[in-house]
């Protein structure tokens, strides 16, 4: 890692090297031509950070550069800034690289008929390097700077769901170029796009159960204040914090949250039929470990069919040993030998070691003579 102090600070990874280096060979197979062309993709890159760095600088934030990959990134931090600063820094990047892209084009005229071949030749490639990649860099698809424009936008317009909106064009155009460059045999750039669409729809996932009242700094620090008093002991004092959160939020990630500490608290109490129906709306929204929770919830309440349709969700998302056992349990009980031992199967490649131990117990009895379940049992 190259770094250089300074008012920005400029972070230059080995990897960048080694793809710009390629990316020359790539697009000239000469050796200085490789040199030309790394050169000036080094430059271009700079100079488009530089264009967000400078405006945060104006915007009296602290900004970094760190060249990584296959671009850059600025990294900012700072007072909170209006999403018109925030949308003059986002822009600033791309006009300076149309910047550049004149500045170029004037030297292609300048070097035309220069004996030394190479000048025109770097002048000619950074006004291709930067008319087109700030072009691309302008499509309205996440992370890119376009993408970013879009978001500003329509969070100025309609919140938080504009910010939702934005990720979902920006999964499907993402789809859409990737596939499109697949077609025309452009498989590395088709590659980009459909990583920028996985990017775009992990990022749409984490934030689609986000409400406005998730920003609410005083409900935040409730529900910490909750889970410091669940971690003292105080289970009445966190009760009625998150009563009082449930209450002032209905929907969203902090309802969710304290949505699955009251079912938490109510399971530890043994009000399992209480816990149960508080987890068993969320179920498609819930963490992993209270999937969890809710599938041991529907087996111990004897709500069979739910624990299976449960327990198959929580395995898919969490692959634990202790979700395939019960699966295998519920499936015994109800005299299904094939998928109970099936699921006795995928506790056994996970790493379960107690086999002769759980397979004695009366939970198997409806399955125990099933041939199924005796190959099983002698295998083993």
């Amino acid at each position: 890692m190259i770094s250089i102090p300074g008012r920005i600070p400029i972070h230059i990874h080995p990897l960048f090297w080694v793809l710009i280096i390629l990316i020359g060979w790539l697009s000239s197979e000469s050796l200085q031509g490789t040199a030309i062309w790394a050169g000036v993709i080094f430059v271009s890159v700079l100079i488009h950070e530089y264009g967000h760095a400078l405006a945060a600088l104006v915007c009296r934030q602290e900004a970094e550069i760190n060249l990584i990959g296959l671009g850059g990134m600025t990294r900012r931090q700072g007072p909170p800034i209006s999403l018109l600063q925030e949308f003059f820094i986002v822009l600033s990047g791309p006009l300076a690289g149309f910047g550049l892209y004149f500045l170029a084009l004037k030297g292609t005229h300048v070097f035309a008929n220069t004996p030394y071949h190479g000048t025109y030749y770097a002048f000619q490639a950074a006004a291709w390097v930067n008319l087109y990649w700030t072009i691309l860099n302008l499509l309205p698809i996440l992370p890119l700077d376009g993408g970013n424009l879009l978001r500003i936008i329509l969070e100025r317009l309609f919140g938080l769901r504009g910010v939702k909106i934005a990720l979902l064009i920006s999964i499907v155009l993402g789809s859409i170029f990737g596939l499109f460059f697949i077609f025309v045999q452009a498989i590395f750039a088709g590659a980009i796009f459909f990583m920028l669409a996985f990017e775009s729809f992990q990022t749409w996932s984490q934030v689609r159960n986000l409400r406005s009242h998730d920003a609410d700094v005083e409900l935040q620090q409730l529900l910490r204040d909750a889970q410091a008093d669940l971690e003292q002991g105080r289970e009445q004092e966190a009760m009625d914090k998150l009563v009082r959160i449930r209450d002032q939020t209905k929907e969203g990630v902090l309802f969710i949250f304290a949505m699955e500490l009251i079912a938490r608290l109510d399971a530890q109490q043994g009000q399992l039929k209480q816990a149960y129906e508080t987890l068993l709306p969320l179920e498609k929204k819930l963490s992993p470990e209270y999937l969890r929770l809710l599938h041991q919830l529907a087996y111990r309440l004897e709500e069979w069919e739910a624990a299976l349709k449960i327990g198959d969700r929580a395995y898919r998302i969490s692959h634990s040993v202790e979700t395939a056992i019960l699966n295998a349990i519920v499936y015994a009980i109800l005299g299904k030998a094939k998928p109970s031992v099936g699921w006795l199967r995928c506790a056994i490649q996970s790493g379960f070691s107690q086999l002769n131990e759980i397979v004695k117990s009366r939970e198997f009895d409806a399955i125990r003579a099933t041939p199924e379940f005796q190959e099983l049992i002698s295998r083993k």
